[in-house]
């Protein structure tokens, strides 16, 4: 796609809104009706209920309705069609950019994961999994609630970009059970089972289960193409499997949650300089968690909220290395991670004009260890301990302005600690239903993780550096929404700087058989980078029934140093979505993504991207039966994204069109 294609895009995202802006057609923005976009709940801003507009924050909500009706599978799936967010996939995993900011193979460890307020970010990398590798099921989601910008001063360290809150079902919704199957391209084939009710006066219990495999698809890398390694291709090794589970019980005050899953992914690219198309090659994750908390409103004004909870992550690597063809070693390589923590946390509203609300937080990670079967590999145990505090306090200065300041202290055992302010100022220009402007000023961090600060392999390289500081990233940001009759619009402004920015150092270290020593990667703090943007959004309704979004982010990212561009984010990015009744059985869902080129690590540049996506999804049949037909990527576009430091591939080739069926049926 030429930049010329990308600005007709660019300009009817900005021009059909203006056209549509004096209807009065009596249907609903896309995924939610404009009375509930305005005063849609959201918690995940201040860590209490607060509408959409009045969120010192730029707040997306994704509802189940929206992730239904466009088909989207997985949470990089939603994360990729809203404004300011990309991803890419390495065949391994799922990296998400937000705002200029997301070097491939770090897995999103700048961004804050939550499923009802509980972390997802394993204690070892501190990334998050929003691929195939997330334990939540798409299906046990109410909505998805994306808060943009720095979250530290409430929820501490990786909520630098970004805090996602996947906000679940309650048993209430589902009334029953709910099973689906389905069948698509590359041997696709997934199921779940979902069962939900109100028992007795105040308890309500949600069970969910999903399972999964893919064959994957034959992939060409040029880089590799040699008839020693079968001319480039790697077949038979993109194969995904996974099982999930989920409990969720609310009685009166008492909650408790459960999840787990396991997953397991075969390697295709030689990653960490493995043997090509090796057949051993794969990766397994497993995760856990369990939480109990107790929220009770103990005076008049004031809300007490307790949580524990305890998590366990495992990761299990084989990686062939040796000559093509086989013959050489299968070393496997192991992450174990226990850990358990807890949180009080009171809400006080001392008058109209003011609430407040302050916490303690405690997490042990008694166990993070890292292990293998090969002596190049130096791993170890090394627990930690991390004390948090925090203080949040809103100010109600008159009917329409209102003022938010916030402070977050955390200290780590394992390296230094942190503190995080942030600042808000919410102005509504009239009542509820006009426009209001938000001004933004937020700090956080990212504490070096484990494998940043201790892990050495010989093998692949790599060397940890126990002399690392927290990342840091300081972000200015105003925020505009307005409703235009039918039709709300959202535009933001922001600048982001970050400083101790931690990347991996091409160094020299002594070996004896060699002179002049050899040459490794370290992970050092090595630099500082800068993002300047706007985003526009617009949600409106179409006559008949239909209805859109609209949106366009530009960012320009750079190395503070050099001035070079970032690796990893496109300049421009533009979004429309279109949903339409289409008669009295089936409604269609139409998707179009448009991004100009990142740079990747070797210095050129990938393609730009147009990519279709259509899902048509039919009315209950027969007895709540409902038949959905989506196509991803409809066009079968080819195209390559930046692979990370472990690749020897400048570009990642992306899936290619993928068509599915899926059934579902509630009684």
């Amino acid at each position: 796609m030429n930049k010329m294609a990308l600005a007709l895009i660019i300009n009817a995202g900005i021009a059909i809104p203006a056209s549509i802006l004096a209807q009065e057609v009596g249907t609903e923005p896309l995924g939610m009706s404009l009375d509930s976009l305005l005063g849609a709940s959201v918690s995940t801003a201040s860590k209490y209920s607060q509408t959409q507009k009045e969120a010192p924050a730029f707040v997306t909500i994704v509802t189940q309705e929206e992730i239904r009706k466009l088909g989207y599978r997985t949470l990089e799936e939603v994360l990729q069609n809203q404004v300011g967010f990309t991803s890419g996939n390495d065949r391994e995993y799922s990296d998400i950019t937000v705002r200029g900011f997301g070097r491939p193979g770090y897995y999103n460890n700048k961004v804050l994961l939550l499923v009802d307020g509980h972390s997802l970010n394993d204690s070892f990398s501190g990334g998050a999994r929003v691929g195939g590798a997330l334990g939540i099921d798409m299906g046990s989601i109410d909505r998805v609630e994306i808060v943009r910008g720095p979250g530290s001063a409430l929820y501490g360290a990786r909520a630098m970009l970004a805090v996602i809150n996947l906000v679940t079902r309650k048993g209430r919704d589902i009334d029953g059970f709910e099973a689906m199957g389905g069948w698509g391209e590359h041997g696709a084939r997934t199921g779940s089972v979902q069962y939900g009710k109100v028992i007795g006066q105040e308890s309500d219990l949600m069970v969910a289960t999903s399972w999964g495999r893919h064959d994957g698809e034959d992939l060409y890398f040029p880089e590799l193409d040699s008839p020693q390694l079968n001319g480039g291709w790697a077949r038979d090794l993109d194969q995904e499997e996974y099982v999930r589970s989920l409990v969720t019980w609310r009685s009166g005050a008492m909650s408790l949650q459960a999840a787990f899953s396991n997953r397991r992914k075969g390697i295709p690219t030689a990653a960490y300089q493995t043997t090509f198309n090796h057949p051993a090659a794969e990766n397994r994750d497993r995760s856990g968690m369990v939480e109990l908390s107790y929220e009770k409103l103990i005076a008049p004004g004031a809300t007490l909220t307790l949580r524990g909870f305890a998590d366990s992550y495992d990761n299990d690597g084989a990686y062939p290395f040796g000559p093509a063809g086989g013959g050489g070693p299968v070393v496997h390589s192991g992450v174990n991670v226990r850990s358990f923590g807890g949180e009080v946390r009171m809400e006080w509203e001392p008058s109209l004009s003011q609430r407040v609300v302050f916490g303690l937080e405690a997490l042990d990670v008694f166990e993070a260890s890292q292990s293998s079967d090969s002596e190049e590999v130096i791993g170890g145990d090394f627990p930690y301990r991390i004390w948090s505090g925090f203080l949040h306090e809103e100010f109600q200065v008159t009917e329409r302005l209102a003022v938010t300041l916030g402070l977050r202290r955390d200290q780590y055992s394992s390296s230094s600690g942190a503190t995080t302010p942030r600042a808000a100022v919410v102005f509504h220009t009239g009542d509820q239903d006009s426009g209001t402007v938000k001004l933004l000023y937020g700090e956080a961090f990212r504490a070096p993780n484990l494998l940043e600060l201790h892990i050495t392999s010989e093998a692949a390289a790599l060397r940890g550096n126990p002399n690392l500081m927290p990342e840091r990233i300081r972000t200015v940001e105003a925020v505009w929404e307005q409703n235009w009759g039918s039709v709300v619009s959202t535009m933001s402004l922001f600048h982001n700087e970050i400083r101790d920015l931690i990347d991996l150092v091409e160094v020299r270290v002594p070996d004896p058989e060699r002179e002049f020593g050899r040459l490794a990667f370290e992970q050092q703090n090595i630099s500082s980078a800068r993002s300047n943007g706007f985003e526009v959004e617009v949600r409106a309704p179409l006559p008949s029934g239909a209805t859109t979004r609209l949106s366009y982010a530009y960012v320009k990212a750079t190395d503070a140093q050099t001035q070079e561009r970032l690796v990893n984010v496109p300049t421009h990015q533009a979004r429309v979505f279109l949903s339409s009744p289409v008669g009295r059985w089936v409604e269609v869902g139409l998707g179009v993504r448009a991004e100009t080129e990142r740079r990747n690590l070797y210095g050129s540049e990938s393609d730009s991207v147009l990519l279709l996506d259509l899902t048509a999804t039919s009315t209950p049949l027969f007895r709540g039966l409902s038949l959905q037909v989506a196509a991803h990527n409809l066009l079968d576009r080819e195209y390559g994204l930046p692979g990370g430091f472990q690749h020897v591939q400048s570009a990642i080739p992306q899936p290619g069109r993928q068509i599915g069926i899926q059934l579902a049926y509630g009684w």
